[in-house]
């Protein structure tokens, strides 16, 4: 009895590898190959003749992406997870990822009544990163939400990896898709009927890549570190190791959700592992129970190199149910000053408020703002002062105060700690940090969904949506009225 396993690079940590052939023992066969990209694994799963033996597509077991999970259904590229509904691991999986293994075996769609064809156990997400120095010298705000990208201050100056599919979502967050009852996943019909339109669609698509000086995969972190570019849109596992090396990037999950992506265990349709060479190895689902068991968590988890599937909420992405079960407790004594688990989320709008105001709390009682604001008083000192150091102090003084020698206005009374807990608990910020593991706040990651596989309809409309903005964007702005 043998298991043959095609993996990910860096995707499963050696300690796994030996544990688990510690664990089956000397006397069962276990093998594990290692590609360095998820196009490798792809383009041999439909080699099954046999003939390399270390071929994907003859392996039981092999890492897909869940955007690949629908076209290798399709395919017939890969075979459902016999017996899946009933184990272990199924039941612990957070239901957002149980709904993206679930495909229709025809079409490769998410299907909710679809045999398992994969077993997610890692996940990451879409984030932003910034230089907050540069954009906030530069007279621009901080980046809170996807729309913050559409600033003038960002114009010409943000990266974004090269996905059509990305670029499309960040344009349908940019309009306010909690209350128009929307998502990312919409299809051409909810769009119209909500009212997106394909014109506004385009329109919105446009503005954004005007603001994109880059697409790339590979140079959209170099751009940022070589100061080409002051934001840059990417994935979790190449901005977190960004922000880890460079001590004045800012790491932010937008406020009104983002995208979702796991890496998912799948078993070639050509698997050769089981009893006389045919079928999946027997060891399958020990190898699944293992590497999704809730003690393969180890050191520090978090989204550097993929999350553990535990560690997505429990309603990420279906509205409705109960919240995660790390966001804060109820307090036993009943107090309304208390922190609670927040049974109804708060508004973006909201949510966006209470962190700039939390922002210009901290700017006030920082010793550059009290500097700032020594310097304003002294009368034509402002006008001394080089054009930087001007910038500087203005970026860094509370609102009315700078080089005008306007006096600061007097600060707001400060709350209670329980009040701010209970505004902590409420309003968490979006600023991903190393002692979070840079896991995003529940509630943005309740707004957050997989990208789930498009119909004929929706495909089309995007098509028509991205050749049109592309036009539009390359095409130089209209002179204004009378010039020529």
């Amino acid at each position: 009895m043998s298991l043959s396993i095609v993996a990910l690079r860096g995707s499963v940590p050696q300690q796994w590898a030996l544990d688990f052939k510690l664990s089956i023992g000397k006397y069962c066969g276990f093998s594990i190959d290692q590609r360095a990209q998820l196009q490798d694994i792809w383009k041999e799963l439909s080699d099954v003749s046999g003939t390399n033996k270390r071929s994907a597509g003859i392996a039981d077991v092999v890492t897909l992406g869940d955007a690949w999970l629908g076209p290798a259904v399709a395919r017939r590229l890969v075979q459902p997870i016999a017996g899946a509904d009933s184990c272990r691991w199924w039941r612990m999986l957070p239901p957002a990822m149980r709904a993206a293994a679930r495909r229709n075996p025809v079409t490769g769609a998410v299907d909710p009544a679809g045999p398992v064809y994969g077993a997610p156990y890692r996940w990451g997400c879409t984030l932003v990163a910034y230089r907050r120095d540069r954009l906030l010298r530069r007279g621009g705000s901080p980046v809170l939400d996807w729309s913050d990208l559409l600033q003038p201050a960002l114009q010409g100056r943000i990266a974004m990896v090269d996905s059509p599919r990305e670029l499309l979502a960040v344009a349908l967050r940019t309009f306010d898709l909690e209350r128009l009852g929307l998502g990312i996943n919409s299809s051409a019909a909810q769009l119209a009927a909500a009212g997106v339109t394909e014109q506004a669609l385009q329109e919105r698509v446009a503005a954004l890549r005007r603001q994109v000086r880059l697409f790339s995969g590979r140079d959209h972190v170099r751009a940022l570190q070589a100061g080409d570019v002051w934001a840059v849109v990417g994935y979790s596992h190449d901005l977190v190791l960004l922000a880890e090396r460079s001590g004045n990037v800012e790491l932010v999950a937008p406020l009104s959700g983002t995208q979702l992506w796991a890496d998912v265990w799948a078993v070639p349709a050509g698997a050769q592992g089981g009893h006389r060479k045919a079928g999946p190895s027997p060891l399958l689902p020990v190898w699944i129970e293992f590497t999704l068991s809730p003690g393969r968590i180890s050191g520090q988890p978090g989204l550097k190199g993929g999350a553990p599937s535990v560690l997505l909420p429990g309603d990420t992405g279906l509205p409705g149910l109960a919240p995660a079960a790390f966001e804060p407790a109820a307090s036993s004594s009943g107090s309304s000053s208390a922190p609670s688990a927040v049974p109804v989320l708060a508004s973006i709008h909201e949510h966006r408020k209470a962190l700039l105001a939390a922002r210009q709390a901290v700017a006030e009682r920082s010793p550059l703002a009290a500097a700032a604001a020594a310097l304003a008083a002294v009368p034509g000192l402002g006008q001394l002062m080089p054009a930087s150091a001007r910038e500087r102090v203005a970026a860094a003084a509370p609102d009315g105060a700078g080089a005008s020698g306007q006096a600061p206005p007097p600060p707001p009374p400060a709350s209670s700690p329980e009040e701010q807990a209970r505004r902590a608990a409420l309003y968490p910020p979006v600023e991903l940090r190393h002692q979070d593991m840079y896991l995003p706040p529940a509630p943005v990651l309740r707004r957050s969904a997989f990208l789930e596989p498009l119909d004929e309809a929706t495909a089309e409309l995007y098509r028509r949506v991205l050749l049109a903005a592309t036009a539009a964007a390359a095409a130089p702005p209209a002179a204004p009225a009378g010039q020529k």
